[in-house]
């Protein structure tokens, strides 16, 4: 997470939410934002009562589309030399690059699905709710945040291209599947299940 103390603004920040762009531009002036983790993760989340009084808010992505961007940077990560996360994901695949299904499936992913990559995890390391649910979907509404009314989110960490558009690599069972590991983002961040509607670009209930 990111934490603007003169700002009194603490941003959860999960990944492959758009969270590398806000990240960038939060560190910048006026906001001078650092990551508040000792192992210098911004994809984390702790608590302090300092925080209580502060604008909190979240960002989230829709779980169809953002297992596969998950899965599309690992097997990028692990081919890509030039990468600094390259030794990490090219260990973890050294047999083969998986499917969609066999990443959701990796049993060395599991814990990190259901913490700090299930978003929903996040809102559980509060003791209170937070003032704003940042859509991906909606990135625009950042400037409906008080201080950040002008700010302007540059593209971060873009995924290597693909000719092929997110549904078409789902199947049936990877659909389950993700309905099944992130159950809670569906129902708390109001996103339908409904596979057909979210090829149509409606992700809401």
């Amino acid at each position: 997470m990111i934490v603007c103390e003169q700002h009194k603004l603490l941003y959860l920040a999960p990944p492959k939410t758009g969270s590398i762009s806000i990240v960038d531009a939060l560190s910048k002036q006026p906001f001078n934002g650092t990551y508040y983790d000792t192992l210098h993760n911004h994809h984390n989340t702790v608590w302090e009562d300092k925080f209580k009084d502060w604008y909190i808010f979240i960002s989230v992505r829709h779980p169809y589309t953002r297992i596969v961007s998950f899965w599309r940077f690992a097997c990028y990560n692990a081919i890509a030399l030039e990468s600094e996360a390259h030794l990490t994901w090219a260990r973890l695949f050294q047999e083969g690059l998986p499917n969609l299904e066999g990443f959701i499936c990796f049993p060395a992913m599991q814990k990190a699905f259901q913490r700090h990559w299930r978003s929903s995890w996040h809102l559980e390391q509060l003791p209170r709710p937070v003032d704003k649910v940042l859509h991906f979907e909606k990135l625009d509404e950042i400037n409906q945040i008080p201080g950040l009314e002008q700010l302007k989110l540059p593209h971060k960490n873009k995924g290597p291209d693909c000719h092929l558009a997110w549904h078409e690599f789902h199947t049936k069972e990877t659909l389950r599947l993700v309905r099944e590991l992130w159950a809670d983002d569906f129902k708390l961040f109001r996103y339908t299940s409904d596979f057909d509607a979210c090829v149509e670009g409606n992700f809401f209930d």
